[in-house]
């Protein structure tokens, strides 16, 4: 197992309650790890997911590692996990979810170095899906360039940084523009100052949409680069 990992699972009070007197893991413990937050304030040089697969139970995974790049990823296999965080500093090439997922996040910035992706996400297939957020960019390029989550009738929060073109057609509950902070239980939230694309289902949709942006944020217009597209 990566040792990132392992010092994780180790440090986990819930799976190994005497703490340093044990550096073992056993099938016992690996069978009570449900969640792994891997945070940028832990040394996670090195870490890849590597014996990740261990761990049955998991049903959360979050990865905000500093300076760490994990290419490909594939979660596929994790039937119990619904809850994902990647966040790696550096970034990840693609990513595999299991189909069960309900929860996404993925918030990869240029604020520290380029990060090696992802370009685009189609999430299409992830039909229990019900909030998605990739706040990739404040006033820096965004690294993720395409964001597909047409059709997924569950999703009810969407939360989008400077990602050039999102498709959200046939989105039943991204009806209303939210901000960035706050509770909702459901809405869509774009910034309307990047130069985007929005692509929806409907002139209706569109009107319907840009009428909240509006009216939640208080100002007249977006940006006039912005692009709405029926599909």
């Amino acid at each position: 197992m990566n040792a990132v990992l392992r010092k994780a699972i180790l440090d986990d009070e819930t799976v190994n309650p005497v703490g340093d007197i044990n550096t073992v893991i056993t099938e016992e413990m690996l069978a009570k790890v449900t969640e792994i937050n891997i945070t940028t304030s832990m040394d996670a040089t090195g870490l890849t997911l590597d014996g990740l697969d261990l761990c049955t139970n998991l049903t959360k995974l979050s990865i905000n590692a500093w300076q760490v790049s994990l290419g490909d990823i594939d979660l596929s296999a994790f039937t119990k996990l619904t809850d994902v965080t990647m966040s790696p500093t550096a970034g990840y090439t693609s990513i595999q979810l299991p189909d069960g997922i309900k929860s996404f996040k993925s918030i990869i910035k240029y604020a520290n170095h380029e990060p090696v992706g992802p370009t685009t996400l189609d999430l299409t297939q992830y039909t229990d899906l019900e909030y998605v957020s990739v706040m990739d960019s404040y006033g820096e390029p965004a690294a993720l360039k395409s964001l597909n989550v047409s059709g997924l009738s569950k999703l009810a929060l969407l939360y989008v940084g400077g990602t050039a073109e999102v498709n959200i057609a046939n989105c039943p509950l991204l009806t209303t523009c939210i901000q960035n902070y706050g509770t909702y239980e459901s809405g869509f939230y774009w910034s309307g100052y990047d130069s985007q694309t929005i692509i929806v289902e409907s002139e209706a949709k569109r009107d319907q949409l840009k009428t909240s942006w509006k009216e939640v944020m208080g100002y007249g217009e977006e940006n006039p680069a912005n692009a709405w597209t029926i599909q």
